[in-house]
Formats: C-alpha cells, sequence, structure tokens
C-alpha cells in the first residue's frame, strides 16, 4: 500500500512524504520511501537497478516518475499513523500492483548501496 502523510527528520518541519508499505514489525509500519527525485538514477544504470522505478502517471498516485529505494527504510510507529488518522493528514494513495513484490525483489538483490545481510532481512520479510 501507498500512503502519504506528514513526516518529520530530525531539526526539520514536517512535510508530506510518499512511502509505500513493505512489512510491520514491533509496533511500526516499515516502509520505504518514495522520490521524485530521480536524477541519480536516471543518470546511473547501477543505482537505478537498485530502485523499483516508475514512470509518471504508470500509477495514479505517482503522478511524476517515481524511485521506490530499498536502501531507505522507514520504521513509521502505528501510533503515528493512528494519529494522522484521526487529524485527517493520512492519505491512502493506493495499492502496489501484484508485480511489486517480485520487482522490489530484483531491486533489492541489484542494490549497490546495501549490505548483503540487510538485502536478506528484506527479502526474508517481505
Amino acid at each position: 500500500m501507498a500512503f502519504r502523510m506528514p513526516y518529520r527528520y530530525p531539526g526539520q518541519a514536517a512535510v508530506l512524504k510518499r512511502f509505500v508499505v513493505i512489512f510491520h514489525e514491533a509496533g511500526h509500519a516499515i516502509c520505504l520511501k518514495a522520490t521524485s527525485k530521480v536524477a541519480l538514477y536516471i543518470n546511473n544504470p547501477a543505482m537505478m537497478a537498485g530502485v523499483v522505478y516508475y514512470t509518471a502517471g504508470r500509477l495514479s498516485f505517482f503522478p511524476v516518475d517515481t524511485a521506490i529505494q530499498p536502501d531507505n527504510l522507514h520504521p513509521i510507529p502505528h501510533a503515528d499513523i493512528a494519529s494522522c488518522l484521526q487529524y485527517g493528514t493520512f492519505e491512502i494513495l493506493g495499492k502496489m500492483p501484484a508485480d511489486f513484490k517480485q520487482l522490489l525483489i530484483t531491486a533489492v538483490n541489484a542494490s549497490i548501496t546495501m549490505k548483503t545481510a540487510r538485502k536478506a532481512t528484506v527479502i526474508q520479510r517481505l
């Protein structure tokens, strides 16, 4: 599932970010960040192989070119999601396509930024 909610990086104001849930663990939704800053991937085939890439509009909830980064895990507490739901700042964008899991496994295996143990852990939990 893809969703959007305010996310706060340390020392910064909260901004709306898009995430994809890949599993749940210990009271958290373990998510991958989706980014529209894709120049790094377009200009570097080795980096591109390590992401799930959707061209603009292929999925209705990604209106611009979007890379889903398996090396950019975000554990989001269920309590934070519940709070955003309560205040109307959590938006479900849509369901990921049926082939997403296989595309993600391929991207994880091809990643040049993830360590072998991290790759195995992510793939095992999908």
